[in-house]
């Protein structure tokens, strides 16, 4: 009899462990529930001074469109006057040269962006601005009239700061010094090719959101941090949970070997 439980105990930790089950890990976690609510806990007030410190981050944007085409017409038929080669589809020439012009606008938009953001931050206020340009088709993408496209070829303008009162401002700023760029650039081009008439803002561009803020802060997001915290903690409970039984097992399996 005793050589029997001496067979039945004499096994190795190996073998054991693999009747560590899931049943086993539920029962343990279950038991180290105290330490796993603890760590969570923990977590989550490791996470407050990053909700209660970090200063608030509002955002704020604008959508603009190109131009209408019903402020290309005089440019169109002058440069039909100029051209040996008429064409039939004047829709389609006003529809280009409001996609052309707005095209101008977004390379000096995103250019004065990257410029900006890659300025060292100041102590003024507006030195802390951060902007940013993003063109957005998604709108166009089952659009198949070339007249129609140019309606909806959206570039979305958006400024990050700590301070909500200058963010619209400094939107608003920021499109009409790059339109009045863009518009000089397009009429030296068009004085270049002998045309008279001349572009104004408001062949370049036209605004379809007004610059906008948000009342609350976009960052910290604290319930996100709170959140991250405290799972971050259950999970590292779980871990020392999980590692203080697999220890405790190896621990029994080895006392149970010396005794035997």
């Amino acid at each position: 009899m005793g050589s029997k439980n001496r067979e039945q105990v004499s096994v190795t930790p190996d073998i054991q462990m693999e009747e560590f089950t899931l049943c086993d890990i539920w029962v343990l976690l279950w038991r180290k529930k105290l330490l796993i609510v603890f760590l969570a806990v923990l977590g989550t007030l490791a996470a407050l001074p990053h909700c209660l410190l970090s200063p608030p981050v509002y955002s704020g944007s604008m959508v603009i469109t190109p131009a209408s085409i019903a402020t290309m017409g005089g440019v169109v038929r002058e440069i039909n006057e100029h051209s040996t080669r008429q064409s039939n589809n004047v829709f389609d020439q006003a529809s280009e040269l409001s996609e052309s012009v707005m095209g101008i606008l977004k390379r000096n938009l995103m250019s004065r962006s990257e410029r900006q953001q890659l300025q060292p931050v100041q102590a003024i206020e507006d030195g802390s601005i951060n902007l940013s340009v993003i063109e957005d088709r998604q709108r166009c993408a089952k659009v198949s009239q070339s007249f129609a496209r140019s309606g909806c070829n959206n570039i979305v303008v958006t400024a990050t700061g700590p301070s909500p009162g200058s963010l619209r401002a400094r939107l608003d700023s920021f499109v009409r010094v790059s339109a009045d760029q863009s518009v000089q650039e397009a009429n030296e081009f068009l004085e270049s090719l002998g045309i008279t008439t001349r572009f104004t803002t408001a062949n370049i561009y036209r605004v379809e959101s007004p610059a906008t803020v948000l009342g609350t802060p976009f960052s910290p997001n604290k319930p996100r941090a709170l959140i991250i915290g405290a799972t971050l903690g259950a999970m590292l409970g779980v871990l020392v949970a999980i590692g203080l039984g697999y220890r405790a097992k190896r621990k029994a399996i080895v006392n149970l070997e010396r005794d035997a």
